[in-house]
């Protein structure tokens, strides 16, 4: 068990004892003297060009077995968007007339609707995604199951298992220009 799901778990607990809506007599410190595991946020992976260069060459392999992992890639380092967002995002929410993309708020992690703009690089992966599976209304065609398999291989194969998916949103948000 995480550190992180012991300590949610705990807390729980010690909610529902002092909350006592049963009106039984129970001593409320009882987890007082309880230590909870620290929970640390794991580091965030500076990702230079070397390595996206090393990770894009990667794909070109056939180890990964995922035609659409370089043009997702891209568009994860030019867009910020997570994983989940990329999956679920189909081509009614791209817009390449006004260059944005619609994450919906049942989509977001914050529950709130945002638009993206589509910058160059952007736009030139969605182009690369449009021409290999425009038909299926989904943008990526892929499932979170599929794309973390496939990026899990890519790691292995590049040896670049430090640079996780999610490092890349990160990156995206540090390469913004004000």
């Amino acid at each position: 068990i995480k550190p992180s799901t012991m300590k949610r778990e705990w807390a729980l607990v010690k909610a529902v004892v002092a909350k006592n809506v049963s009106g039984v007599d129970m001593p409320t410190d009882v987890f007082s003297a309880l230590v909870l595991p620290r929970v640390f946020a794991p580091e965030i992976n500076r990702v230079s060009d070397e390595d996206f260069a090393k990770l894009l060459e990667g794909t070109k392999s056939d180890f990964t077995r995922n035609q659409y992992l370089n043009p997702t890639l891209r568009l994860a380092l030019a867009t910020g968007m997570r994983k989940g967002e990329l999956v679920s995002l189909n081509w009614t929410e791209v817009d390449f007339d006004k260059r944005f993309i619609t994450v919906t708020a049942e989509k977001a992690k914050s529950g709130h609707r945002r638009q993206i703009p589509i910058t160059g690089a952007a736009y030139d992966a969605l182009r690369d995604l449009y021409e290999l599976n425009y038909e299926t209304g989904s943008v990526l065609n892929a499932s979170t199951d599929a794309l973390k398999s496939a990026y899990k291989r890519l790691q292995k194969f590049t040896n670049m298992q430090r640079i996780r998916f999610h490092d890349l949103r990160h990156e995206a948000i540090s390469r913004l220009q004000i």
